[in-house]
């Protein structure tokens, strides 16, 4: 099964390996110089909107990598004066790492200032900074010194307050042209998110709340979606020293580098009350210490809650279990006709509430290519889950529960940056640690059914190549990625892939990003997820810009087309062939 598994991952190594040659050939001319830049901050492109440039020094750049972006300050090519000016930014933004990029692209790329009045549509206004031979290492040093201690007193005395608010508000209407019998045609749905944070010295209180009402919660209880709530994600404090901090209270970790489907965010479960292709994370209390190096940082984790599930009601589109058990689909059970079927959200723990434990470190290289690694280590509870069947004790009706199991797992994720192209791989291995046969079916008299988990080896493996100015200022992406999952061990008695409802396993995406960069974050993402086993595909289409600087639009088409086979049934088939129309337009503030 190895070598098997090996000669695959061979095989799709050397096909990226001459699709990266083929398209990276162009960069020959380009400089390979690079230097050292003190990084303060980076952000996903979805959420881009909440990094406010005022915050950083006005020298700063702001770097865009394929699907996210940095702020960089600084191109040092003395990597002693790098460090220097790392110390120094770490009096206020403790996150900071030293980094390498391109000198070219560093001085190509808009400073803070100028961002800033391309988004509010003014004209470049420059400062008369000097001769004309001013080193950026000048320029930038007067920046990082404005950061010292005696700086910052002077600073924080001119502040206003300590305290930020921040958040939004979206109105979403979703609308099934195509839908299976049974579910709603049409949804609007109202959400909003408000983050509070309190500051003094070095101690922070950060809270998120995130609410969600659905329109068809109002209607008669038989119309009901169940999606309409008031969630706690975040409410943690944190203390930062120099080169360390230590936090406390309930959070959400994003983990990850690839662009449809995250194997290494792991630490958050999913809310299956939220939409498909727009999912939201619960929060999860941790204990978490951290130490920040010169180029990364090493996170002790400890988790301390698995939280239950809700799920949406039956009428909703992405509620997939089915609505009855038929007698076929419980081998063993002594059911004679269908039976309905219900969801119970109490999750089940293995061994009940242990915690979990993370290592995790995180760091940039210093060779020729920018490369962005994170290795982590957990000893736990398993993200990937299995389910029971529970038949009542007159056997008419049935639940179905989600079980979690602990496991070693060893997981990394990866960004390489070569020119204009961005390489992403993630990989996940799991050790079961318990293998002892598994309840998956039970009676009023006893387990009927029993099946084993199998440790398994999950791999994503991308590319992104950017075309620059194809037409005016706009850039386009070129994106490939690829999904392996391989259970190591198989056999009547495992669980498959398919009775995991696991949708990766061996998929290919196709796709492109167009980005306008007309200063309002537009852009276009589309592209076909293709199942290469299951003949399964999802067609996908988002538009999204910024409007006003407060308000986001965003416009998203899916088609959704399960397997044809009658005798497999995978995630997409359980939820049918569909199309689905968004338009959600947010306020932020």
């Amino acid at each position: 099964m190895i070598l098997k598994i090996l000669n695959n991952l061979k095989t799709l190594v050397l096909i990226l390996f001459s699709l990266h040659l083929l398209t990276s050939s162009a960069l020959a001319d380009n400089s390979t110089d690079t230097c050292y830049s003190v990084q303060l901050a980076s952000v996903y492109n979805k959420n881009s909107i909440y990094l406010k440039l005022e915050n950083y020094p006005s020298s700063c750049k702001l770097i865009s990598l394929a699907n996210l972006k940095a702020v960089r300050c600084g191109c040092y090519d003395d990597k002693k004066e790098a460090h220097v000016a790392l110390r120094a930014s770490r009096k206020r933004y403790h996150g900071s790492i030293l980094v390498r990029t391109y000198k070219s692209r560093f001085i190509e790329k808009l400073d803070i200032a100028s961002e800033e009045n391309k988004r509010l549509g003014l004209e470049d206004k420059k400062e008369d900074r000097g001769s004309e031979d001013e080193s950026i290492q000048d320029s930038t040093t007067q920046d990082i010194i404005s950061l010292l201690p005696v700086n910052l007193w002077i600073q924080d005395l001119t502040k206003e307050g300590e305290f930020s608010v921040q958040g939004h508000v979206n109105v979403i209407a979703q609308g099934y042209p195509q839908r299976p019998v049974g579910k709603h045609k049409a949804n609007l749905t109202l959400s909003g998110e408000l983050e509070l944070k309190y500051s003094e010295d070095d101690t922070s209180i950060v809270s998120k709340i995130y609410a969600q009402g659905d329109s068809h919660d109002v209607k008669g209880s038989s119309q009901h979606n169940e999606r309409t709530f008031l969630r706690l994600d975040e409410l943690y404090i944190q203390h930062d020293f120099e080169d360390d901090q230590i936090m406390f209270g309930q959070s959400v970790r994003f983990w990850g580098a690839l662009e449809v489907n995250n194997l290494t965010d792991v630490f958050n479960p999913t809310d299956y009350r939220t939409d498909l292709f727009d999912s939201s994370k619960l929060g999860v209390l941790n204990l978490a210490y951290t130490h920040y190096t010169d180029t990364g940082e090493l996170s002790l984790i400890v988790k301390l809650s698995e939280p239950d599930r809700d799920m949406a009601a039956q009428p909703y589109l992405y509620y997939f279990f089915p609505v009855a058990v038929q007698p076929g689909d419980l081998p063993g059970s002594p059911i004679p006709t269908p039976v309905s079927l219900g969801y119970t959200d109490k999750l089940n723990k293995e061994t009940g509430s242990r915690p979990s434990f993370f290592m995790k470190y995180s760091g940039s290289t210093d060779t020729e290519y920018a490369w962005d690694y994170s290795i982590i280590y957990e000893n736990g509870y398993d993200s990937q889950r299995y389910y029971t069947y529970t038949l009542s004790d007159n056997n008419t009706s049935a639940s179905i529960q989600e079980n979690a199991y602990l496991v070693n797992k060893v997981m990394s994720y990866n960004t390489i940056v070569v020119g204009s192209t961005l390489v992403k791989i993630e990989a996940v291995y799991t050790d079961i640690i318990k293998t002892d046969p598994l309840p998956t079916v039970k009676t009023a008299t006893g387990t009927v059914r029993t099946k084993k988990l199998s440790d398994y080896l999950h791999i994503g493996l991308g590319l992104e190549h950017t075309l620059t100015q194809v037409y005016n200022e706009a850039d386009l992406g070129l994106i490939a990625e690829y999904y392996r999952y391989e259970a190591l061990q198989s056999g009547d008695d495992y669980f498959t892939d398919l009775e995991l409802f696991e949708i990766y396993q061996n998929d290919l995406f196709i796709g492109g990003r167009y980005s306008f960069n007309e200063g309002n974050d537009a852009s276009i993402l589309t592209g076909l997820l293709y199942d290469l086993d299951y003949d399964e595909q999802v067609y996908s289409f988002e538009y999204e810009t910024r409007l006003a600087e407060l308000f986001k639009l965003k416009f998203s088409y899916y088609y959704i087309r399960p397997t044809s086979d009658a005798n497999t049934v995978t995630a997409y088939s359980l939820m049918g062939t569909h199309q689905r129309l968004s338009l959600n337009l947010g306020y932020y503030f």
